[in-house]
């Protein structure tokens, strides 16, 4: 089974070999979704490393994700649904942590956190990879000098934005799923039965 999150419908998701359970976009995230997108961005234009930009997106998408967190675990029978499957694997794309908190309700016997891009960011200390920014570049990092100091520092701060937009999400929707099913929650990765991880 593949459970599919909609929040744009005409983005096509490619699942094809299963069965797949969508939850469409509710109105508040189609309503949000449809003003952010009025205006078309250039990425070419796109300043990644402009503070006031990254706070504007981590801050969009943050609540995006939240709203259609809380839409997802509302939709009606779905957590039964798929705890009475008894599934014994769970694989969830890491960059959403609404997956990651549903895995609590409907109890696989692992989890498997799936990457569809590098680790960057927090995923570097949730997956267990050191995070070494005097040689490895930063996800907005194309490349750098590791002799050199200025690229040096430019890698941190390249670093620094990066968490600062995606703690955003990971935020958002840890408090989403808490604050809508159990309260007192450690951390989404302490009460795993079994964690493994797979890059592609």
């Amino acid at each position: 089974s593949t459970i599919v999150s909609v929040i744009d419908p005409e983005v096509k998701d490619g699942t094809k070999l299963s069965k797949i359970i969508r939850v469409q976009p509710s109105e508040a995230t189609s309503s949000m979704y449809t003003e952010m997108t009025k205006a078309k961005g250039d990425m070419f234009e796109l300043n990644n490393f402009n503070p006031q930009e990254i706070l504007q997106m981590g801050d969009f998408f943050g609540k995006l994700f939240a709203i259609q967190c809380k839409s997802l675990l509302e939709e009606p029978g779905l957590v039964e649904e798929l705890k009475n499957e008894k599934f014994d694997v769970f694989f969830n794309e890491h960059f959403d942590m609404c997956g990651v908190g549903l895995t609590h309700l409907i109890k696989p016997r692992s989890l498997i956190s799936v990457a569809a891009s590098t680790a960057f960011g927090p995923q570097l200390e949730e997956f267990g990879i050191p995070a070494a920014l005097s040689y490895d570049p930063s996800l907005y990092v194309s490349k750098m000098n590791v002799h050199s100091m200025w690229d040096r520092i430019v890698n941190i701060y390249g670093d620094f934005v990066v968490r600062l937009m995606f703690q955003f999400n990971e935020n958002s929707c840890s408090s989403t799923v808490q604050g809508k099913i159990w309260l007192g929650l450690p951390y989404h990765g302490a009460n795993l039965i079994e964690f493994c991880l797979c890059l592609h």
